[in-house]
């Protein structure tokens, strides 16, 4: 009798997961293929998705990054032409899936349209020119971080792609680096009232993978920026952990983690107060501290308080 039961949930339970996989979106299958680096097999289902549906925005314009991610120009960019004209945001200039179409003419006649489209809706940007080159930056500093994935996922930890990926983050990181300097030593810290939100984060991404000095050196200018509402509190909050982990202080907002060797697993580096990171996280805008880390396979057992 026990043998028959067990079959019998067995089965069903195999008709429930089937009925849930043929319940889950043609979009949302197709994406976790792309995030596995599984390319043919998304493009194949997201083009499923657009004969169903071609005005569903997200499947066409994700359809386009698969294609954009294997360097099919061509198709990125038809796809790209039939999912923006319902896009007023500045999703494209900034999206890393598109790094490689940026050097084709095409991809800045797209460009100009979007952002006449962003303007009409937002209202024009003080430093139009300035912000194109921060979502650049934006674009090229979140590159490839998928590809680092892909490779760990498919090849181990200890693989031979990902130190070549890591080389060429580290050159891209180099350039912008130099780059965003050159602006802030002419413009000043980069505001959200000149160039709009999106772009002036992208300075704050860049100077987060800088060395020590000059992140040490334009900390009091993103204070200064948050104070006049031109920054955000959570990314001040970020860098400061970066600079109190580097001179080997304990940090405020347990943004920053580590890998432990002897436990092979992840680690907070050490915090001031740690009873008290939740409520200095929610004063900058940052969420509890346990769904952080839990990013990491990490258990935040400290009991918070408030004081």
């Amino acid at each position: 009798m026990r043998n028959h039961l067990t079959f019998l949930f067995l089965f069903l339970f195999t008709i429930y997961a089937q009925a849930q996989e043929k319940q889950m979106p043609v979009t949302t299958k197709a994406d976790s293929l792309r995030e596995a680096g599984d390319l043919a097999e998304a493009i194949a289902l997201y083009r499923q998705g657009y004969e169903q549906d071609a005005d569903d925005f997200t499947n066409t314009y994700n359809m386009a990054c698969a294609y954009a991610l294997l360097n099919n120009r061509d198709s990125a960019f038809y796809f790209l032409e039939q999912a923006l004209p319902s896009d007023s945001t500045v999703l494209m200039m900034r999206d890393p899936d598109l790094v490689f179409l940026y050097e084709d003419d095409r991809y800045q006649a797209l460009a100009e349209k979007q952002i006449e489209k962003v303007q009409a809706v937002h209202g024009k940007y003080q430093k139009p020119e300035l912000a194109r080159t921060l979502w650049r930056m934006m674009q090229t500093d979140q590159a490839f971080y998928g590809h680092t994935r892909v490779a760990e996922g498919k090849l181990g930890r200890r693989n031979i792609m990902t130190p070549a990926i890591w080389e060429l983050k580290h050159r891209i990181n180099e350039e912008n680096q130099e780059a965003l300097v050159e602006i802030i030593e002419e413009n000043g810290w980069p505001l959200r009232s000149q160039v709009g939100g999106t772009a002036a984060s992208a300075a704050f991404l860049v100077i987060q993978h800088a060395d020590y000095e000059l992140q040490k050196r334009y900390l009091p200018m993103i204070e200064a920026a948050c104070k006049e509402g031109e920054a955000s509190w959570s990314s001040y909050a970020l860098m400061y952990d970066r600079i109190q982990t580097r001179e080997d202080k304990p940090q405020k907002y347990g943004s920053q983690v580590r890998f432990n060797p002897e436990t092979e697993t992840y680690e907070p580096f050490p915090i001031l107060e740690p009873e008290y990171v939740n409520q200095r996280r929610a004063e900058v805008g940052l969420g509890p501290i346990e769904n952080y880390l839990s990013r990491w396979d990490i258990d935040w057992e400290v009991e918070q308080k408030t004081k």
